[in-house]
């Protein structure tokens, strides 16, 4: 791939089948759109599906008020044998 900066984008070569890019080109000249535009909307959907998201806090609940607190003393000896 090939970047290349310019007004804050990169400009990256990518190589396609003969029919993914005639699909590409029909499918945005149908949407009346470049197919750059077409290529990030499409990447951006993709990527937004297969993202780990984020952990929410709190990862769990113990149910002990205060165990944050006393970690130290809750894990001493942790991993000692």
């Amino acid at each position: 791939m090939t970047y290349v900066t310019m007004y804050g984008m990169h400009r990256t070569t990518i190589y396609l089948p003969e029919s993914l890019r005639a699909d590409l080109a029909n499918t945005a000249k149908r949407l009346k759109m470049s197919e750059a535009t077409l290529v990030r909307q499409a990447l951006e959907r993709h990527l937004a599906q297969v993202a780990v998201p984020a952990p929410r806090l709190p990862l769990f609940e113990s149910g002990k008020r205060g165990l944050a607190e006393r970690a130290d003393a809750a894990l001493k000896g942790f991993g000692e044998r």
